[in-house]
């Protein structure tokens, strides 16, 4: 009896070493890497009747299109399943909102977009998908850009009286900003493709998906 039980130990434990052994293995593979991410996010940004724009309703908000297109390199942490995620790319902000029945505002703006500290933990779902949930922090600056604001003439009204203001991006906005994120990547380790639910919160609110590849 006492050798069944130590053969069986003796077999689970090769069994577990082997394992770990081809884990540890795909690990460094798919996750000592570079990687290319395409995130497209709805965004809004909601104005809280700050005195400096107080002209908006207490209410109003921009809504539109997030961009973030990075690098980044996937750095397992040791010998664990844990990864460091750091990134840095290009960000773009774009949106409209109507602020009153014959006005309206749009903005776009183009900066700098860094992702210093960005933590995860990967585990397999199948043998050719792997799920990364994540969780960093992000910053932006943002010194492209532009606020325009337009009134139309109505029916009744002569058309001088419509008119159109444009403010650069940092009389309204901060061109510096940082917010929190949260996602979650699906890592199709046969193409080396990346599917992501992401999330950000900070000025702009933004929620979205991810594309990418690992090279």
């Amino acid at each position: 009896m006492k050798k069944i039980i130590i053969l069986i130990i003796t077999v689970s434990a090769f069994c577990l070493s082997a394992k770990a052994q081809i884990v540890s293995s795909h690990y460094y593979d798919n996750y000592g890497s570079p990687f290319l991410r395409f995130d497209v996010m709805k965004s809004s940004y909601s104005y809280s009747g700050d005195d400096s724009i107080s002209f908006f309703p207490e209410d109003s908000g921009y809504h539109g299109i997030g961009g973030n297109v990075t690098i980044g390199y996937y750095v397992p942490i040791w010998k664990t399943s844990f990864f460091y995620a750091p990134e840095i790319g290009l960000t773009i902000r774009g949106g409209k909102e109507k602020l009153y029945d014959d006005s309206f505002s749009s903005y776009i703006g183009v900066g700098l977009r860094a992702v210093p500290l960005q933590f995860g933990y990967s585990f397999d779902l199948s043998n050719s998908v792997t799920v990364n949930p994540r969780i960093g922090a992000a910053a932006s600056y943002i010194p492209l850009g532009s606020i325009t604001y337009k009134t139309k003439g109505s029916s009744e009204s002569s058309e001088s009286q419509s008119s159109k203001t444009t403010r650069k991006w940092d009389e309204d906005f901060d061109s510096f900003e940082t917010s929190l994120l949260i996602g979650c990547d699906l890592v199709f380790r046969d193409s080396n493709f990346i599917l992501s639910l992401v999330a950000e919160s900070g000025p702009f609110i933004q929620a979205g998906i991810s594309l990418g590849f690992l090279f």
